[in-house]
C-alpha cells in the first residue's frame, strides 16, 4: 500500500487536495511505526546474531499502541471501518478498495495529526541540561 496510490476523490481547491494529501502521508507512517511496535518483544532474551536489533516493548511503546486505536475509533465511528483499518495494518486484504483506504486514511491522518501521534513528534524529549549551565543569548558581554 503506497501513499501514491490514493489519489482518489474530488477536491474542492488545491489547498483541500494538498491537506488531504499530508493527512495520508501521515496516516501511512503513523500505521508504519504502529506496526514497528508489534514487532516489539516485552522480553529481551540473549540474540545470537550481533546484527539483529531488538527493542523490548516498555511503557512509552504501550502508550503509543493504546493512543494510536484509541484515536482510530474516535475517528473512524464504525466497528465495519475499525475492522477494515485492522486489516491494513496487518496487510491482511489487497481486495479493499482505493476509496475506502483513501477515506480511512484521510479520516486516520486528520485525527492522528490533531493528537500528536506522528512518532517524531509523540517520542520526542528533551534532556534536562546542566543547572549551571545558562541559556545562550544575544547580548555581548562588556
Amino acid at each position: 500500500m503506497k501513499n501514491e496510490d490514493l489519489e482518489v476523490g474530488v477536491f474542492e481547491s488545491h489547498s483541500a487536495y494538498e491537506e488531504q494529501r499530508r493527512w495520508r502521508g501521515i496516516f501511512h507512517v503513523v500505521v508504519a511505526a504502529y506496526r514497528d511496535v508489534f514487532s516489539c518483544s516485552p522480553v529481551i532474551a540473549s540474540n545470537p546474531d550481533e546484527t539483529a536489533k531488538s527493542r523490548r516493548l516498555g511503557p512509552s511503546l504501550i502508550e503509543y499502541k493504546v493512543d494510536v486505536l484509541r484515536q482510530t475509533r474516535r475517528a473512524l465511528k464504525s466497528d465495519d471501518l475499525f475492522e477494515v483499518w485492522r486489516r491494513l495494518v496487518e496487510e491482511e486484504d489487497e481486495s479493499i478498495s482505493k476509496a475506502v483506504i483513501a477515506k480511512i486514511a484521510t479520516a486516520c491522518g486528520k485525527a492522528y495529526e490533531k493528537s500528536g501521534l506522528e512518532p517524531i513528534q509523540y517520542f520526542r524529549f528533551f534532556r534536562k541540561g546542566r543547572p549551571d549551565r545558562r541559556p545562550i543569548t544575544n547580548e555581548v558581554a562588556a
